[in-house]
């Protein structure tokens, strides 16, 4: 019997390890409650449901959206989680325009609580200002974008871009 309970604690000693050591090299980048938290109040309630829903939600799901992130029920908290990680990306951004550049058109709208599909037609399907890439967004936009980039990334400026 002992062979055994030896047998199984050694079989999981390097089980144990393997999980510490994955959880230390996940990256500290990848976006977490507080920066879904952070840009989430940073939309306005009709953004929120365009952010997750686009024009699609029904009555439910829009009344759902339209809170702020401590207020969320779960599977609501859940969906603005998981849009959190898919804009936020691997992280590491040293400015704003550089997290904007590496988000295609779709997610730029969910990023600017425009919607959830891409349209090109959105003033938000556009480059950062300084980019070097055609269709840079205009004024207004630019401004809203740094706003909710700002929020995501926990920054207190837009940051240099480029750089």
């Amino acid at each position: 019997m002992n062979r055994i309970k030896t047998g199984v604690r050694a079989g999981v000693a390097p089980l144990v390890a393997a999980v510490a050591l994955s959880l230390v090299i996940v990256p500290a980048a990848l976006a977490d409650g507080d920066s879904a938290m952070r840009w989430w109040n940073t939309l306005s309630p009709e953004q929120m449901v365009a952010a997750l829903h686009g024009d699609k939600a029904n009555e439910m799901q829009a009344k759902a959206a339209k809170k702020p992130y401590a207020k969320l029920d779960g599977d609501t908290k859940k969906l603005v989680d998981a849009a959190t990680k898919t804009i936020y990306g691997e992280g590491g951004f040293d400015s704003v325009g550089q997290w904007w550049e590496t988000l295609d058109c779709r997610l730029m709208r969910v990023a600017a609580g425009d919607g959830i599909t891409a349209d090109p037609s959105s003033p938000f399907c556009a480059h950062y200002p300084g980019s070097g890439k055609a269709k840079i967004m205009d004024e207004a936009s630019t401004k809203w974008v740094d706003v909710v980039g700002q929020a995501l990334l926990g920054r207190k400026d837009p940051g240099k871009y480029p750089k």
